[in-house]
């Protein structure tokens, strides 16, 4: 079913065909998408990515000057692609982060070199353990390294400084936790620990969908199920207006979402059906909602 035909529909119910009140309803079809797809990870929305870690780079020596934010270094190669990553003196308890390069034996720290002056050229390592993701990701699902063969675990932020306030332990990654985006958009992660080789990443991950815009857009969300954009359009546009019509359109709307989970998120038609206590069932009863149910108290 096209946006076009959605949108009308709804119109039609509401007896407005004005421009004003179509981009209104528009905006409501567009909001009970997005609802509809936040609600569960829907195998339609699933997709897989993966991305390669980065090796420490180890060659060289370098010197440093405390306050100074330079860094120079003796058979060093350092490009540009080192610019975000952490540098951290083999000596040292404090890693910083690269601004800029300059050339291959000169590079520019975030900020100003805080240990005793390094006269004499020492041992150094650039890692990264922050990495970007696809563009679309809205929501990672799962994350694995095949080298480990087991799933790399996702920690909040809080545990994440708790077991390394300062990130270099390195080995395979077995931990990540999300660390906001980077300056394109794109949602990073932090892994621990920090990897010691080129690993390869693998992730599953509910993809950002696009509101619909053009007149002959499709949602996503598979056609049998397009009538929910039309009933969340409905109860949406009653619900602003204090209609109590509304609670009409919410209970179908729900009703139809619950078909939706069932259909999509109770595993294959061959699954077999174990026994269990009574009320210990993985899916349970369900029931459909009446409108009274929607009604504010």
């Amino acid at each position: 079913m096209q946006f076009s035909d959605i949108y009308n529909s709804v119109a039609d119910q509401i007896g407005d065909t004005s421009t004003t009140n179509i981009t209104r309803i528009k905006r409501y079809i567009n909001w009970s998408q997005q609802d509809v797809c936040s609600r569960e990870n829907w195998d339609f929305l699933m997709k897989q990515s993966y991305f390669q870690c980065t090796a420490p780079y180890t060659t060289g020596t370098a010197v440093a000057t405390n306050g100074s934010t330079t860094i120079t270094g003796t058979d060093t190669a350092w490009t540009s692609s080192m610019v975000g990553r952490k540098l951290k003196f083999d000596a040292d308890s404090e890693y910083y982060t690269i601004a800029s390069v300059e050339s291959a034996t000169s590079l520019t720290l975030n900020q100003a070199y805080l240990e005793d002056t390094i006269s004499t050229a020492e041992e150094y390592s650039i890692y990264q353990d922050i990495y970007s993701l696809d563009s679309d990701v809205e929501k990672i699902v799962s994350m694995s390294c095949p080298t480990s063969n087991e799933k790399i675990v996702s920690i909040s932020r809080q545990e994440m400084d708790y077991m390394d306030p300062s990130p270099f332990s390195s080995g395979i990654p077995n931990y990540y936790t999300e660390v906001g985006r980077d300056s394109s958009g794109y949602k990073q992660v932090q892994l621990y620990n920090v990897p010691d080789d080129s690993y390869v990443i693998y992730y599953w991950y509910r993809k950002q969908i696009a509101d619909l815009s053009g007149d002959s857009d499709e949602s996503v969300i598979p056609s049998k199920y397009h009538q929910l954009l039309y009933f969340g359009g409905c109860f949406q546009y009653y619900d602003y207006d204090q209609d109590e019509s509304g609670t009409v359109y919410r209970a179908q709307y729900e009703n139809m979402l619950e078909n939706m989970r069932k259909d999509y998120i109770s595993g294959p038609e061959d699954k077999i059906t174990t026994l269990g206590s009574y009320g210990n069932s993985s899916v349970g009863p369900t029931i459909q909602l009446p409108p009274q149910h929607f009604k504010n108290k």
